[in-house]
């Protein structure tokens, strides 16, 4: 069925009939009479309550929210659902359909994960990230809530953090404690993520509304049990909201872990000694890098005891890009 898009700044959930899903196209402008069309899925439900947003796919290589959200979404019953939910499975259509992390060159390259709060008259990717942003803070506030799903891409495998933004403001209390109802707790790590600028979630905790970013193993890959986890993880937190029936998801009690970034200090070939998700020693080796000759140019070092929550699985590697994250539990 064709279906007529509407300007993404003209949206309003008031206007859908309750109860029911709608899927629809919701159309950004980017310049030189170009339009993005953003795939969105909504549910007004019968009785009032919070919004709750879902994002995916603002890097266009993380596949595992892109799938998980849709997922979600038809498993819900509408007739059933408090207050509005609103689903973008695919925030960058232009990075989703180049098969990358950021908006193809020749359209101007630009990573949308760091262009929020984004600019009207900028670049495309920079205007797509302002109707977005937009978006989310006309349609939302203090008492909702926004989950943007990210996943590590194709040169690094992540475990499954879930977390929220270190970022003193009135949304820095309900994002962490949303976190902790976003369950599978054996099959996940709670983030403290550090209040790095520009990203989506970010910005909107910035604007106050409380918000959840989480991260799936990634590798390229789509795997079904952590599109399933992804999937749970948003009715959980749909329980947690009280915007649907079923019992409070049970509360992650544990300390909040930070991460430490490991940076290559040098270009090379990054040949690790390691696997993702394991536990590792101070003064560790977990890699080292080589060059064309196979001679050592150095060698990346743990700096402290801790779980390995992301590693670099892409084999050529820039001095200054991060290699391995040890989450400091």
């Amino acid at each position: 069925m064709q279906m007529t898009p509407t300007p993404m700044s003209e949206f309003d959930p008031a206007l859908l009939s309750s109860g029911e899903l709608h899927r629809s196209w919701l159309e950004v402008p980017i310049g030189l009479n170009e339009h993005a069309r953003l795939p969105l899925l909504a549910i007004r439900g019968a009785a009032p309550g919070p919004t709750a947003l879902f994002v995916a796919g603002i890097h266009g290589d993380e596949f595992e929210g892109i799938a998980a959200i849709p997922r979600a979404m038809r498993e819900l019953d509408p007739s059933t659902v408090r207050g509005t939910v609103l689903a973008l499975p695919v925030g960058n259509v232009f990075a989703f359909h180049s098969q990358s992390r950021t908006s193809p060159a020749s359209l101007d390259g630009g990573n949308l994960a760091r262009s929020f709060p984004g600019r009207e008259s900028g670049t495309p990717t920079e205007r797509l990230a302002a109707a977005l942003f937009a978006f989310a803070t006309r349609l939302l506030g203090p008492d909702d809530l926004v989950v943007d799903l990210h996943s590590a891409g194709t040169r690094y495998r992540y475990s499954r953090l879930v977390g929220f933004r270190e970022i003193p403001g009135p949304a820095r209390a309900a994002s962490e404690e949303a976190a902790r109802h976003f369950g599978n707790i054996d099959l996940s790590v709670l983030w403290s993520i550090v209040p790095t600028r520009g990203m989506f979630n970010s910005e909107t905790s910035v604007a106050g509304i409380p918000t959840v970013a989480a991260e799936a193993p990634g590798q390229g890959s789509c795997s079904d049990d952590d599109v399933q986890f992804y999937a749970d993880g948003l009715t959980n937190l749909l329980r947690y909201m009280g915007m649907t029936p079923g019992p409070r998801p049970a509360r992650d009690s544990r300390a909040a872990a930070s991460v430490t970034e490991i940076l290559a200090g040098t270009d090379g070939l990054f040949v690790t000694q390691v696997e993702a998700d394991e536990r590792v020693s101070s003064g560790q080796v977990l890699g080292r890098i080589i060059d064309a000759f196979g001679e050592l140019r150095s060698e990346v070092i743990a700096p402290h005891d801790g779980r390995l929550t992301a590693l670099r699985t892409f084999g050529t590697v820039y001095a200054g890009e991060y290699v391995a994250w040890i989450c400091n539990e």
